[in-house]
């Protein structure tokens, strides 16, 4: 069982949020990321299957965290990095409001299933709720089952029936994710 806690503060003109939950072992917190967690989240995001230096996740960090529309959240439990989601919200033009896309989560796969990735979509949908989103899109491949799951236990519908998503990839920027797919970004 889960016991949580939300803190808000100011740092550098952004709300920070802290989320707490008392999992298994020790406390968990999720704060913003900053640029010196860049070593961390390139393994991060390396065993999620999307290999990327330090230096290159830092480089990245230079556009995301002054972007007042999205955040990467860091999860931390007894000091140690053990997640992040990174996420962005959109406003609609057809409707008024916004819709927010976690377009990454990972947990430490030594951590999971300790209340982690919980917290962290917790403390998404904490923002998504502060910045007047309308909804939370999140995708994952199709061969992460174990992810569905979890969505699904959090209250996401898989709606690929209703849409189709259509993706294009731009000369110049190609990259190879988990079993080869061509990926940007």
């Amino acid at each position: 069982m889960l016991s949580a806690a939300r803190r808000g503060t100011r740092r550098g003109g952004r709300r920070r949020v802290i989320w707490s939950c008392m999992g298994d072992q020790a406390q968990t917190a999720i704060r913003p990321a900053a640029a010196a967690d860049a070593p961390r989240l390139a393994e991060l995001l390396t065993e999620l299957g999307y290999p990327a230096s330090a230096g290159a996740v830092h480089e990245r960090l230079a556009y995301w965290l002054p972007d007042q529309a999205s955040r990467v959240l860091i999860a931390e439990r007894g000091g140690r990095i053990v997640g992040c989601l990174s996420l962005h919200a959109i406003p609609y033009l057809e409707r008024t409001g916004r819709w927010m896309r976690i377009e990454s989560l990972v947990v430490d796969q030594r951590e999971r299933r300790a209340g982690t990735g919980r917290a962290l979509v917790d403390a998404a949908e904490q923002l998504a709720s502060e910045w007047d989103c309308l909804l939370i899109e999140v995708t994952s491949l199709r061969s992460r089952a174990d992810a569905h799951a979890f969505y699904r236990r959090l209250g996401y519908t898989d709606s690929c029936d209703r849409s189709g998503r259509f993706i294009k990839e731009l000369a110049g920027d190609e990259r190879t994710g988990p079993g080869g797919d061509t990926l940007s970004g």
